[in-house]
């Protein structure tokens, strides 16, 4: 007979005791549990060794407390104010680390980006030898402790690809502007020959390129905010290119630099040399590099301006490191609880079947040594357990297809994480998460590319898509082309990149009234609305209550 607990706010489980030899993983294993189940919206939990959820940490949730987890629960990106930021370095203690001589260059501050609890993303003006200026990223740590030489290595890991942030060597950089320049102009002084060599440490941070269109959560959020819900087709395949081939770089990039290659520039050879297929061809045959980015959601993944791009931005993924793991080298040598801890959500809104599946709970405690973590390991999904614990290359993909859910949905984050029945339009079948996308609101978006999606959403690991599995798909759908005519894709992201339609205010009103008015309603009508389970729809939202509450209280 289950034991009904309902304690935790938001929470109402059965709990299902499993009796089993005590082991030290019992605990972590059942708080994993509990998230897990709370996630999936279900309504009983299998506990080992426990009737009861007291002496368990509380869990994280995605939906309000008075609302069931067995109900469904979704936000707007337009519903969602931008993220603020943290208290941190003042642009006084900024310039204090990094405002004095360089050798070979010279920092000019602009602004401070952002601010987190780390520290702070600033954007400088470099002056090189020559008159050469650049603009550059230094993630400045607010501590010692706070700086992650592991970041780093990190993004020197895909060093040259195009679609993830690249790490900029400032003593580089300069060195070869300063090289240029004497070639030049054999005769003339350096401007900047004196000063430190720029090391890049806890005291100076970390230089990153400069991607000057922001992350793809505040693209949405704008985008969502002007109603800009219908985004091109060619638009979304591009979106959905430049995701790809960052996984792609993740992949390939670490042992292409074994031999001073840039997988990207490759590919793009063999495309232009007509050699495509056979590049591809060739790249099933070598081993891939299954690193994964359990971080990887809208706001590590930047926009910018490309050549490569003329009529759209470039995506590319950023901020490796804390939650970044290279599992080729996990397996073998790391033991059970790594993998149970990778359970744990680091984003709450882009999880994996391979972190919160009910697989999980069948799995047996107190295995010996090697066979404890056997069934977790290696890039054959045909042995071991067909979900749980098998990270590798087709997490990222299930995360990024993910992601593009959202871009077309324009749902911040949707609960529970369930999945559907799902046949593909080549005759593969298998639960999908990504059934949302099938929806008929969302018949306008290409259905090559909702089936792709689903796809690689789909629940067990071994019936995703591989990379060059979607490379393929992506290189045949631009060969047979777009409805969107030349410019309409510029114009539509000018759209999203332009300001805001600016609305008239009366002469007589208080310059504050429209703010005012906003905030009251933001904090005490939305919030009564959705503790009334949102009645006013799913189309009002605050600027409509807005409009509603200057010619009266809504009916």
């Amino acid at each position: 007979m289950p034991f009904h607990y309902e304690d935790y706010s938001g929470t109402d489980l059965d709990v299902i005791q499993r009796l089993s030899p005590a082991h030290y993983l019992d605990q972590y294993r059942n708080e994993r549990a509990v998230q897990s189940a709370i996630l999936r919206g279900d309504e009983e939990v299998i506990l080992t060794n426990t009737s009861t959820l007291a002496g368990l940490k509380e869990p994280r949730y995605v939906h309000p407390p008075y609302i069931h987890q067995r109900n469904p629960y979704e936000v707007k990106f337009r519903e969602l104010r931008s993220p603020e930021s943290e208290d941190g370095l003042t642009e006084n203690d900024i310039r204090e680390r990094l405002d004095r001589e360089w050798k070979g260059f010279r920092l000019e501050f602009l602004k401070i980006l952002g601010t987190g609890g780390l520290g702070s993303g600033t954007l400088w003006k470099v002056h090189l030898e020559g008159g050469v200026t650049k603009q550059v990223v230094i993630k400045v740590p607010k501590t010692e402790e706070s700086y992650s030489e592991e970041e780093s290595e990190w993004h020197k890991r895909y060093e040259g690809s195009r679609h993830t942030v690249q790490y900029v060597d400032l003593a580089k950089m300069a060195s070869d502007a300063r090289d240029a320049y004497k070639a030049k102009y054999p005769d003339m002084p350096c401007q900047y020959d004196r000063g430190s060599d720029f090391i890049s440490d806890e005291a100076t941070g970390m230089p990153l390129e400069f991607m000057s269109r922001g992350d793809l959560f505040r693209i949405m959020k704008t985008a969502s905010t002007k109603r800009l819900k219908r985004f091109p087709d060619k638009a979304l395949w591009g979106i959905w290119e430049c995701l790809v081939k960052g996984a792609a770089a993740m992949a390939y990039q670490p042992r292409a630099n074994k031999w001073n290659i840039v997988f990207e520039n490759d590919m793009e050879k063999a495309e232009a040399n007509g050699d495509l297929e056979r590049f591809f061809e060739f790249l099933e045959a070598e081993p891939i590099t299954h690193d994964i980015h359990l971080d990887l959601e809208e706001s590590n993944i930047l926009a910018g301006e490309d050549s490569a791009h003329p009529e759209q931005p470039v995506f590319k993924m950023h901020d490796f490191g804390g939650f970044s793991f290279a599992m080729n080298e996990a397996w073998g040598h790391r033991d059970e609880k790594f993998y149970w801890s990778r359970r744990k959500p680091t984003k709450m809104t882009r999880l994996t079947p391979e972190q919160v599946h009910q697989d999980w709970d069948t799995l047996r405690n107190n295995l010996p040594g090697r066979e404890a973590v056997e069934r977790f390991e290696g890039s054959d999904l045909t042995k071991g357990n067909p979900i749980a614990g098998r990270y590798g290359v087709w997490t990222n993909i299930f995360i990024l297809a993910k992601t593009m859910e959202a871009v077309i949905t324009q749902l911040y984050f949707v609960h529970p994480f369930t999945s559907d029945d799902y046949e593909t339009m080549d005759g593969k079948s298998g639960r999908t998460y990504g059934w949302r996308l099938n929806e008929p609101e969302f018949d306008f978006v290409d259905p090559e590319l909702r089936d792709i999606l689903c796809e690689c959403l789909f629940e067990r690991p071994i019936d995703r898509p591989s990379i060059l599995d979607l490379l393929r798909n992506i290189e045949a759908r631009k060969k047979r082309g777009f409805p969107e005519q030349l410019g309409d894709l510029k114009w539509f992201w000018r759209k999203v990149f332009g300001p805001f339609a600016t609305k008239p205010v009366r002469a007589s009103a208080v310059p504050d009234a429209e703010l005012d008015l906003e905030e009251v309603i933001r904090t005490n009508v939305m919030s009564s609305a959705e503790r009334d389970a949102r009645i006013y729809g799913d189309e009002l939202d605050l600027e409509e209550i807005v409009r509603a509450n200057r010619k009266g209280p809504i009916p």
